[in-house]
């Protein structure tokens, strides 16, 4: 069973939570494949800039960037939440 919440355009969040920081040891870094091009050196391409500080952040709150919350607030769209055990 699952669970719908609508929120209030005031209650929609403005910043997600980063549990790499919270890891009891890090992640090992990306490696490429032994064979083929980078897909590292690729990463900018394929990602845009502030998606990929964020991907690699170590801080545990992000703010969500103004023009995707702003976006969102236009939509109305339902929160599902797990069901309670």
């Amino acid at each position: 069973m699952q669970t719908m919440m609508n929120l209030k355009h005031d209650e929609v969040p403005t910043q997600w939570y980063n549990i790499l920081p919270d890891l009891p040891e890090p992640l090992p870094p990306p490696k490429d494949p032994e064979d083929g091009p980078s897909r590292l050196k690729n990463l900018p391409n394929l990602m845009i800039g502030e998606c990929l500080n964020q991907e690699f952040s170590q801080e545990n709150w992000i703010d969500i960037p103004s023009e995707a919350s702003n976006e969102s607030k236009l939509i109305v769209h339902p929160f599902l939440t797990a069901p309670k055990t």
